[in-house]
């Protein structure tokens, strides 16, 4: 295989500094709980501004807009970024890599559009198991795929636990919101269906990334990852626009209210950085502990929510999946590059 064509090298995560890999944990954890609290701002917004299509796409565009604007100045104002841009542009009209590996940002899109959409009727706990269980059911076929910037895994007995670990932890902690609400309906049904989506999209989304930000660097992937979230997002403002719909109420006047692109930007730049530490299911088992955890705390601070012993149960399973990925990584590394060209 010629250099800039197909898979690029894999990364050997067992050669990466241990300081390293221990530092990016509480990281991973962090960038995770990033993810409930846009949705929370990103949700209520879109319920202060109004209760149609129209509203979640002004809320998602507005979220996006935030996050384009900042990383646009970033790349233009550093150096190295700047230089990042350009090898970017030169590497996607050489064709130097598939098209498909630059589109991971039109997931971001559908992501965002789904947190507007869904989390002010579902709440953030429902929301959160829905794009929980889809990401880490897709990082476990991610994984086993040329995708991810460290090529394939082992799809070992303890990555499946670990995985399955994280997903009956979520359910768990968000059985006592769909037994309050009288069971579901279509409507709910539909609107956990769009979270479970994006989040399956976040796995593809995090692989292909990574695999950006070997090219160009993070900075760039950012860039290219928020502008065709960003398309997505206005493409369907303007759907809402031309077709009948409510108007807008008033406009949310909390200075807060309008971070969640800044927020979701943050996530994106550490998701491509640290992709290459662990690899795709253990990021993606991390920033699940980091988005439950979140989740549930901003339900208890939330007027009328408290934590049940349903969330008490739910992050015990989340920190024992997390362990259990983390010790089958230590135990079973990826094997090295070199290694991999010498069996091949």
């Amino acid at each position: 295989m010629t250099p800039g064509r197909g898979r690029p090298p894999g990364v050997d995560f067992a050669s990466m500094p241990r300081w390293v890999r221990v530092a990016s944990v509480p990281v991973m954890v962090v960038a995770g709980g990033l993810t409930s609290v846009q949705a929370q701002i990103t949700g209520t917004f879109r319920a202060e501004l109004g209760t149609g299509l129209r509203a979640a796409g002004m809320a998602a565009t507005v979220s996006m807009l935030g996050g384009l604007f900042t990383i646009m100045v970033i790349a233009l104002l550093v150096p190295a970024a700047r230089r990042g841009v350009a090898t970017l542009v030169r590497s996607i009209r050489s064709g130097a890599y598939p098209w498909w590996t630059f589109v991971g940002g039109c997931v971001g899109g559908v992501f965002v559009l789904s947190q507007a959409l869904a989390v002010s009727v579902i709440g953030v706990a429902l929301f959160a198991v829905a794009a929980v269980a889809g990401q880490t059911t897709a990082s476990l076929v991610v994984d086993r795929t040329s995708l991810a910037p460290g090529g394939p895994q082992p799809l070992s007995a303890a990555r499946v636990v670990a995985a399955s670990a994280a997903i009956a932890a979520v359910f768990v902690a968000s059985v006592g919101g769909i037994a309050t609400d009288g069971g579901p309906t279509w409507e709910i049904v539909v609107l956990v269906l769009l979270p479970f989506l994006g989040g399956a999209g976040n796995a593809f989304q995090q692989a292909v990334n990574g695999r950006v930000a070997q090219i160009a660097g993070p900075v760039p992937s950012t860039a290219l990852n928020v502008t065709l979230a960003t398309t997505v997002v206005l493409v369907f403002l303007c759907a809402t626009l031309i077709a009948p719909g409510e108007s807008f109420h008033a406009w949310p006047t909390q200075w807060w209210m309008y971070l969640a692109g800044l927020i979701g930007l943050l996530f994106i730049f550490l998701a491509a950085i640290l992709v290459h530490v662990h690899g795709v299911l253990t990021l993606a088992l991390l920033t699940i502990a980091g988005q439950v955890i979140a989740a549930e705390i901003l339900n208890a601070f939330a007027p009328g929510g408290a934590m049940t012993p349903a969330s008490a149960v739910a992050a015990l399973l989340v920190v024992a999946g997390v362990a259990v990925a983390l010790f089958s990584a230590r135990r079973r590394p990826v094997p090295s590059a070199a290694a991999r060209a010498g069996t091949s």
